[in-house]
């Protein structure tokens, strides 16, 4: 790999884009996105002079490890601006209106030209990014710029292209961050073991992230009329092959199900599993009579919140390319159940090696392993109590990070 090849790839992955812009929603919408993205970014720089952080998510999961490093740095430094971006569709239309950043646009394709540009045009203080996404040409830029990176819940694993023996164009790419906050001690073996020392075992933001959102949730109060007292297995972020799973009806037990794709045909097929057992939020909502006991979540936002009604959560995904946020679930103590997909997710190992989070192998042994939480009350209990001293247990990268940035970046904050 050189950086011409890698930006002919670039460039052929954003032909592909306007391609297939037609049939597929998430592409029209990158391409739609950064329509006059330089002209959009040069007015609003002009509107908002002055010394500017900027931070950077990959999507919607990295944004929420990245916000409490964005509530911390506005807190402590009002006068910079933050512009935050999004390389995905699903980060960026769910999160352009986010207050507590002055600007939110889509990041650029990485060309050495839109690369040049966009430094040339907001000259920040710093770049946070979050998690992973390193783009070369703009890496290479800030370093040339010489503008500090700082990595955060940055995570590694064997077998990444930075690691092989033919990784000296991505080693390049590493050396241009100033410092690296990192979630495990593998992680920091597998930099030491390239020759790369600037980085700090941290931990990951998203713990102090769920922490804030536990203690901060507020009441729904559709959900508890709907609840009734009854004890609640909530189903996050689901597919189809969670959904088969629930059981039959019982006067101790209600279902709350809140599909990962939010839209008019999934949720459509969603109820029609259970024609008379489910009703939808937004019926609740228009206040039509309570009639079942599932309840299907038909909008985007408020899961986080939904999971303290839970004594046992099943987190979706897990049966295909991967699970979705166990955290979420976790810091309210109760047990998870999910399946064989989790081994590139930290913290869902770390709940399964505390006895918090249960991980089945077959849809039968799925059935299993739920019909023992759902009748074991101790069982159920031990579970929750492990997730919640696990989850309180990881808290601090967020301190990590800010004092790190108040002491290394002093001359420029």
């Amino acid at each position: 790999m050189n950086n011409a090849l890698y930006t002919a790839g670039i460039r052929a992955y954003g032909l592909l884009l306007k391609i297939i812009r037609p049939f597929h929603r998430k592409a029209a919408q990158s391409v739609v996105g950064r329509k006059d993205l330089f002209l959009r970014l040069q007015s609003w720089r002009s509107q908002h002079q002055g010394p500017l952080l900027w931070v950077h998510a990959a999507s919607l999961g990295e944004f929420e490890q990245g916000r409490p490093i964005i509530e911390g740095l506005k807190e402590q430094y009002p006068q910079y601006k933050i512009l935050l971006t999004f390389f995905s569709p699903s980060g960026y239309e769910i999160r352009k209106d986010y207050p507590l950043a002055d600007g939110v646009f889509y990041l650029p394709l990485d060309t050495p030209n839109h690369a040049q540009r966009w430094v040339e045009i907001l000259q920040p203080e710093a770049a946070i990014w979050v998690k992973y996404e390193y783009w070369a040409n703009f890496f290479f830029e800030l370093k040339r710029k010489e503008i500090p990176i700082i990595m955060v819940s940055a995570i590694f694993r064997p077998g990444q292209r930075f690691f092989n023996s033919n990784n000296g164009f991505w080693k390049k790419v590493l050396q241009c961050v100033d410092h690296f906050f990192i979630q495990n001690q593998q992680s920091a073996d597998l930099l030491r073991g390239i020759d790369i020392h600037n980085y700090t075992v941290a931990g990951d933001t998203r713990f102090d992230r769920v922490v804030e959102i536990s203690d901060k949730a507020e009441a729904i109060d559709l959900v508890e009329k709907f609840v009734a007292g009854r004890k609640v297995v909530v189903i996050g972020s689901s597919y189809p092959a969670e959904e088969a799973i629930i059981q039959d009806k019982t006067e101790q037990w209600c279902w709350i199900v809140a599909p990962h794709e939010i839209n008019s045909h999934r949720i459509d097929s969603v109820k029609a599993r259970w024609p008379k057992r489910a009703m939808l939020y937004s019926q609740l909502q228009a206040g039509e009579a309570l009639d079942g006991d599932i309840l299907i979540v038909d909008n985007v936002g408020m899961l986080s919140r939904i999971y303290q009604y839970s004594s046992l959560t099943i987190i979706g995904g897990g049966f295909g390319k991967g699970i979705h946020n166990t955290l979420e679930a976790a810091v309210y103590g109760q047990p998870l159940v999910f399946g064989p997909n989790y081994q590139k997710f930290d913290e869902a190992i770390g709940l399964v090696r505390v006895g918090a989070a249960f991980s089945a192998q077959s849809f039968e042994e799925f059935k299993l392993i739920l019909q023992k939480l759902l009748n074991g009350e101790e069982v159920r209990q031990e579970a929750s109590k492990a997730a919640k001293d696990f989850v309180r247990s990881g808290q601090g990268a967020k301190n990590h990070i800010l004092n790190f940035l108040k002491t290394r970046l002093k001359h420029r904050i």
